[in-house]
C-alpha cells in the first residue's frame, strides 16, 4: 500500500513522466518514448521560406557575394551600353532618312510655287498681245501648269500629312486655269471683260498660295528638327559610355583593394572594348552633327533664300503684266511690285548671288512705268514683252542654275551613312562581348577566393 500510494503521489506531482509496467515492475519514461510535436504559431516563417531567404543572403554576403553582385551589375551595364549604342546609330540613320524626305517635300513646294507664279506671269504678259500671243509663251504656260499638277501628285504620295492643303491647292489651280481660258477667249474677241477674268484669276491664285507656304514651313520645321537629332544621340552615347567605363574602373579599384591584385584580364578587356566602341562611335556622331549643322546654315539656308528670290521675282513680273492690263502701272500695282522687288533683292544678297540682272530688270520696269504714265501704252507693252522678258528669262536661268547646285549639295549632305548601319550592329555585339569578359573576370576572382 505504501509503495502504491507513493507512486500515486508521484504521478500527481510530476505530471506522470514515468509509468510502471504492471507485470515486470519496470519504470518506463513516457516522455522520452513519445516526444511532443511542436505546433506552429500563426505568422511564423516556415522552414522552406526561411531557407530561400538564407540562401539569398549567403549568395550576396561577404566577398564572394559582392563579387557576384558586381558581376550582375557590370554585365547588365555592358549590355545596356551596346543596346544604347545600336539605338543611337539607328536613330541617327533614320533621322537622316526623314530629313531627306522632308527636304524633298520643301523643294517640291518651292517648285509648285515657282511653276504657278511663272505661269501667272506668262499669262499676264501674253494677255497684253491678245491674238499675237507667242507660241513659246503658250507652251511655257502649259508646261508650268502641268509641272505644278504633277508635282502636287508627287507631294501627295510622299507626304500624306500634307494632303489637305495640297488637295485644296489643286482645286484652286483647276479654277484658275478655267478663268485664264475665259480671259483669253474674251481677249481674242476684243471684249474688255477678259481683263477682269485675268485679274480675278490672278488674285484668287495668290489667295491660295499661302497653302503652299504652310506646306513648306511645316516640312522645313521637321527638317530642322531631324537635323538636330545626331547631336542629341552623340550626347546619349557619350553618357552611356562614360557611365559604363566608370563602373568598370570602380569594380577594378575595389578588387585591387580586396585581393591586392592589379590586373584582371576580363575587366580590362571589357573596359578597352567599351572605350574603343565609344572612341569610334561618338566622333562619328559628332562629325555627322557638324556636317549637318554646316548644311543647315549653308546650302539649305541658301536654297530657301534663292527660292524666295525666284518667287518674289516671278511675283514682280506678274504684277507688272497686271498693271499694264489695268493701264494702272503708277498706282494700284506700284507698291506691291516694289515690295516684291525688294524681297527678291534682299534674298539674292543674303544668298551671295549676283543681283546685276535684277537691277537691270528694275531699270527696264521703271522705263515701262514712265512710258505708261506718258500715255505711250503700246511702247510700254512692247518693252514688257520684248527686252524686259528676255532680261527676266536670263535672271530666272541664273537663279535656277544656282538652285540646282545647292540642291545637289543637299543630296550629298543627307545621303545615307553606311557607317551608321555598321555601328547599329557592331555596338550591341561589342556590348555582349564586354559582358562576357566581365563574367570571366569575376569568375576568375571567385575561383581564387575559394
Amino acid at each position: 500500500m505504501t509503495s502504491r500510494g507513493a507512486l500515486d503521489r508521484h504521478r500527481l506531482t510530476d505530471g506522470a513522466p514515468e509509468a510502471a509496467d504492471r507485470t515486470t515492475g519496470l519504470r518506463i519514461d513516457t516522455a522520452a518514448e513519445w516526444p511532443e510535436t511542436p505546433v506552429g504559431k500563426p505568422g511564423e516563417v516556415t522552414a522552406s521560406g526561411a531557407s530561400l531567404r538564407v540562401a539569398l543572403i549567403e549568395l550576396f554576403s561577404g566577398t564572394p557575394g559582392r563579387l557576384r553582385l558586381w558581376g550582375m551589375v557590370l554585365t547588365a551595364t555592358c549590355l545596356a551600353f551596346g543596346i544604347i549604342g545600336g539605338l543611337t546609330s539607328y536613330n541617327t540613320s533614320t533621322a537622316l532618312d526623314r530629313a531627306r524626305d522632308d527636304t524633298a517635300q520643301v523643294f517640291r513646294s518651292q517648285n509648285i510655287y515657282a511653276s504657278l507664279m511663272l505661269a501667272d506671269a506668262t499669262a499676264a504678259n501674253s494677255f497684253l498681245v491678245a491674238g499675237a500671243e507667242r507660241p513659246a509663251d503658250r507652251t511655257t504656260y502649259d508646261e508650268q501648269i502641268e509641272s505644278a499638277s504633277r508635282t502636287i501628285a508627287e507631294a501627295l504620295a510622299a507626304q500624306p500629312a500634307d494632303a489637305r492643303p495640297l488637295t485644296a491647292l489643286n482645286s484652286a489651280i483647276t479654277r484658275y486655269t478655267a478663268r485664264i481660258d475665259y480671259a483669253r477667249a474674251e481677249n481674242r474677241s476684243g471684249l474688255i471683260v477678259g481683263a477682269e477674268y485675268q485679274r480675278v484669276a490672278s488674285a484668287q491664285l495668290r489667295q491660295s498660295l499661302p497653302l503652299l507656304l504652310d506646306v513648306r514651313n511645316a516640312n522645313e520645321t521637321r527638317t530642322q528638327r531631324e537635323l538636330e537629332w545626331p547631336g542629341v544621340q552623340a550626347g546619349v552615347l557619350l553618357g552611356a559610355s562614360a557611365a559604363t567605363i566608370v563602373l568598370l574602373l570602380s569594380c577594378a579599384a575595389w578588387m585591387i583593394r580586396r585581393f591586392n591584385r592589379w590586373i584582371n584580364t576580363g575587366l580590362g578587356v571589357a573596359a578597352l572594348l567599351v572605350f574603343a566602341g565609344a572612341a569610334v562611335a561618338v566622333p562619328v556622331q559628332l562629325s555627322i552633327d557638324r556636317q549637318l549643322d554646316a548644311y543647315r546654315t549653308g546650302p539649305l539656308a541658301d536654297t530657301i533664300r534663292l527660292s524666295d528670290a525666284r518667287l518674289a521675282a516671278y511675283d514682280a513680273r506678274s504684277l507688272e503684266g497686271l498693271s499694264l492690263i489695268a493701264r494702272d502701272a503708277d498706282t494700284t500695282y506700284a507698291s506691291p511690285w516694289a515690295s516684291a522687288y525688294h524681297a527678291a533683292n534682299a534674298a539674292l544678297t543674303s544668298a551671295n548671288e549676283d543681283t546685276s540682272l535684277l537691277r537691270q530688270y528694275e531699270i527696264q520696269h521703271r522705263q515701262i512705268v514712265a512710258l505708261d504714265r506718258k500715255g505711250e501704252w503700246s511702247a510700254a507693252r512692247d518693252l514688257a514683252v520684248g527686252l524686259t522678258a528676255d532680261t527676266f528669262l536670263r535672271l530666272d536661268h541664273q537663279i535656277t542654275e544656282r538652285l540646282g547646285q545647292e540642291r545637289a549639295t543637299s543630296a550629298q549632305a543627307l545621303a545615307p551613312r553606311p557607317v551608321l548601319k555598321f555601328m547599329t550592329l557592331a555596338l550591341p555585339t561589342l556590348g555582349l562581348v564586354s559582358g562576357l569578359c566581365v563574367l570571366r573576370g569575376i569568375s576568375q576572382r571567385l575561383r581564387e577566393y575559394r
